[in-house]
């Protein structure tokens, strides 16, 4: 009897990693077939411009990433409340991660937008002008972009600490969707006419990809927004005071939110580095590495899904002090990302000129990326 019972709770936890691992496939897949694409949008333009969005993309992996853990402590912190079955602490908890959310993406990115040029010539220094222009470019759409896409992670997680997982996955096949559009229009530009009104967008370059991701950031969050303000079942953030900061609740977020905050920005301001040393090797290595970069996101997709999962559905169940479960979800996480890493790597090896020539039909481009990423194979498991 006991073992039916056993079997039954398993197939039950089964359903529920199913449920949130679905939306984050959806969403980290859709992610990094949008880095995909862009970065093969770009690459037709020249190596100089790949070189430049993938340059400005490892600052802008660093802010981004800074929400993401931010998100942790948001989701650690709502979750238990919910848990509780109390709901007035609940949207309390809510509202002021939005709030800390915005307040320290707001207090990155504002330096970053204004002394752009200066991150630039500290850290990019050896790139050629033209590079450095076209990264000035870019960065001035991205950081912007950075406070939107930190403030959707934020709302994101508080869905996830109350189990509103539906909506994720086509509110990120939008997002994704209409950056792509985007991107595309404003990086070759084009002409639109509606009835007598003609419209001419200008062919704006890599300054266009960002511009597209923008644009497609603000609209994704507006309707998150709306769907945020129309969940009352567990949280009303329709209540201006569910935004005063209360000292306990801040204290427990940035509790939870500032240890991975450290040890992302460690590791990405390293990766930074890396990529100091490789703009000095010339604009083909620059290029390359742009490339492999954007490959091997869409290399660890699924695993970066598996986390989130296992970080909402960990959260729940050790507010109930359920560890059993967490045992449990930490097996099977980890089985699925060892599964899905080796099935990766099977179909890069297989299919990795035909990958590579989406992007580029340089040889020393190729060899070089080529090179990168049998090496990222081997060592990333």
């Amino acid at each position: 009897m006991s073992d039916l019972v056993d079997r039954d709770l398993r197939r039950q936890d089964r359903v529920l990693i199913w449920r949130y691992l679905i939306p984050n496939l959806i969403r980290q897949a859709g992610l990094a077939v949008l880095g995909l694409f862009r970065v093969a949008m770009v690459s037709n333009l020249s190596p100089e411009a790949i070189s430049a969005m993938g340059s400005i993309d490892f600052i802008n992996s660093i802010i981004t990433g800074i929400g993401l853990a931010l998100g942790i402590g948001g989701l650690l912190v709502v979750a238990r409340y919910y848990n509780r079955g109390d709901y007035e602490t609940t949207g309390r908890a809510a509202g002021i991660a939005l709030l800390i959310s915005c307040a320290v993406s707001l207090l990155v990115c504002l330096p970053y937008f204004f002394f752009r040029r200066n991150l630039i010539n500290l850290f990019f220094g050896a790139a050629t002008e033209q590079v450095k222009t076209y990264m000035a470019e870019y960065a001035a759409f991205t950081a912007p972009d950075c406070v939107i896409f930190n403030i959707i992670a934020m709302g994101f997680a508080i869905q996830n600490a109350v189990r509103v997982t539906r909506p994720q996955g086509w509110l990120s096949i939008l997002q994704y969707g209409l950056t792509l559009l985007f991107s595309y229009i404003f990086i070759y530009g084009g002409g639109f006419k509606i009835g007598t009104v003609i419209l001419q967008i200008p062919a704006m370059g890599v300054g266009g990809a960002g511009l597209g991701m923008l644009t497609s950031s603000l609209i994704t969050w507006l309707i998150l927004q709306v769907m945020l303000l129309r969940e009352r079942r567990y949280f009303d953030l329709t209540k201006l005071a569910n935004y005063i900061p209360n000292r306990r609740l801040v204290r427990d977020i940035l509790s939870y939110g500032l240890p991975p905050v450290a040890e992302y920005t460690i590791f990405y301001i390293s990766r930074l580095l890396t990529q100091s040393i490789v703009v000095m090797s010339g604009t083909i290595n620059t290029a390359a590495n742009a490339i492999g970069n954007s490959i091997s996101v869409f290399y660890m997709f699924a695993a970066a899904a598996g986390q989130l999962t296992l970080i909402s559905l960990g959260s729940q169940a050790l507010g109930r002090e359920d560890f059993r479960n967490i045992n449990y979800y930490n097996r099977f996480i980890n089985l699925f990302n060892f599964s899905t890493h080796a099935l990766m790597s099977v179909i890069y090896l297989l299919f990795s000129n035909p990958i590579l020539g989406l992007f580029t039909k340089d040889p020393a481009i190729i060899a070089r990326t080529n090179e990168i990423l049998i090496v990222y194979v081997i060592v990333s498991p």
